[in-house]
């Protein structure tokens, strides 16, 4: 990422340094009226007399006069984040505009840096990368932001959902692979994969189960594990950034020794609705939760192919049930705990 920022840095600011130097005007012009002259050019279509006054713009260094008050000079060094936030954005519209989408990712990628990760730059970052293609640069992103802790944040996962929603799935197998090269055990690789298990047409709802569970037999020692009591979710969230909609959790402890993943809906952060939550990669539970819990009617399938229905209130199993472990002694009775149901 660093390498091509500073190849996208040198590329970006040469014709600005040339616009500079050929300049013979006395009283070099505001930055206010280079991002005027900018926006007049792009409505006018003119991308390349637009060009010059967006890279001149990025690159002033503001000074500020000395300010009374703090607040005044937070208020006025914030008016000036903006600018250049819509300069980059709008110089790198009128690359794409003119043909070279690449230049215009390039420069995004150097907005998103300077601008201490701005996210109004991030979001059109994305969109570029995307509609190039890029997937390589949609997993090195991901990757670092994954890193960073802000991976909701920034509306990667709500921008993967739309994707698969839409059926465009190409762009997310090419995502999965380059997330893959750069780490064979990509907990966001992983979560793309079930994503578009879970949104594929099945006949039945026992397919789909089926087809996830093949699935993670087939990874078998290849799911990455958590450390006890970690989380990694990957989904939707609310304004508020709580986990919302339709999500994917994996937890670190569990009633196996295989990671428990949840494939479900969410709200107000807790497992709420039709969800199923495997246990490895032979033992499930689904149907509906209600604040974290199983609540209703659930399908349990155990290892050995036994598959039952039992009644929850509240996480505690109210109906027995007279399937038996595929040992053929432990009855299965069970009580729900935190990230699973446990056993006898």
């Amino acid at each position: 990422m660093k390498k091509s920022l500073s190849l996208a840095l040198c590329a970006v600011f040469t014709l600005s340094s040339w616009l500079t130097s050929c300049s013979k005007s006395e009283k070099p012009l505001t930055a206010a009226e280079h991002l005027d002259l900018g926006e007049k050019y792009m409505m006018e279509l003119n991308y390349e007399q637009a060009i010059p006054h967006f890279l001149e713009l990025i690159e002033i260094d503001p000074k500020y006069e000395q300010a009374e008050e703090q607040a005044e000079e937070q208020a006025e060094e914030q008016v000036d984040e903006q600018m250049k936030e819509r300069a980059y954005i709008s110089l790198a519209n009128a690359y794409e505009q003119s043909g070279k989408p690449k230049k215009g990712q390039a420069v995004l990628e150097v907005g998103f840096a300077m601008l201490h990760e701005n996210e109004v730059i991030l979001e059109n970052l994305l969109n570029t990368m995307i509609e190039n293609g890029d997937a390589q640069a949609v997993s090195a992103l991901m990757t670092d932001i994954q890193r960073t802790g802000n991976l909701n944040k920034f509306g990667f996962a709500d921008k993967q959902q739309r994707l698969i929603y839409s059926g465009e799935s190409d762009f997310i197998e090419s995502l999965i692979s380059a997330l893959y090269e750069q780490e064979d055990d990509s907990l966001l690789a992983l979560c793309l994969e079930l994503m578009l298990l879970s949104n594929m047409k099945y006949e039945s709802d026992y397919d789909r189960s089926e087809t996830i569970i093949r699935f993670l037999i087939e990874r078998g020692e290849a799911i990455p594990r958590l450390n006890a009591f970690d989380e990694f979710y990957f989904g939707e969230y609310d304004d508020e950034g709580n986990r919302h909609g339709f999500g994917i959790c994996i937890y670190g402890e569990g009633v196996d020794v295989n990671s428990t993943i949840y494939i479900g809906y969410w709200d107000n952060d807790l497992r709420n609705g039709v969800g199923v939550i495997y246990y490895g990669a032979y033992n499930y539970i689904k149907g509906n939760w209600t604040d974290d819990l199983p609540n209703g009617i659930m399908v349990l399938r155990y290892t050995g192919e036994i598959i039952t229905e039992v009644r929850y209130e509240g996480g505690v199993l109210q109906a027995s049930t007279i399937d038996y472990y595929d040992d053929g002694r432990m009855p299965a009775n069970s009580l729900w705990d935190g990230g699973g149901y446990l056993r006898g």
